[in-house]
């Protein structure tokens, strides 16, 4: 009885909602690097929250601000460092008004 079942089960799922396989690309990761530094000042962040929340003195309060600037601080050091050096204006122009002219240029003759 339990096999009948199934079977109109697991047919009727085949005719109205056949599986289908996809492709799924892996993406890559970036060169981000977690260092014990940065483990180290977001526990300090967390504590200090807690104690700003638990007590709400003023002291608290600016003792965080600070621990946050070098949590923020410590993350854009990693950023700058991890990432490339991103170039703004294309290779063979002097500065930013020949490239603007160019530019100009183009789209009056396009």
């Amino acid at each position: 009885m339990a096999g009948s079942v199934y079977k109109l089960l697991s047919d009727g799922l085949d005719e109205f909602a056949p599986s289908v396989t996809r492709k799924s690309r892996l993406k890559k990761r970036g060169k981000f690097v977690y260092n014990k530094d940065i483990a180290e000042a977001k526990q300090i962040r967390r504590q200090l929250e807690r104690q700003c929340r638990k007590h709400k003195r003023e002291i608290d309060k600016q003792m965080l601000k600070s621990q946050r600037y070098k949590v923020r601080h410590l993350f854009e050091q990693v950023r700058a460092l991890s990432a490339p050096a991103v170039k703004f204006l294309p290779s063979g122009h002097g500065n930013d008004e020949n490239l603007a002219g160019e530019f100009a240029t183009f789209f009056k003759e396009k």
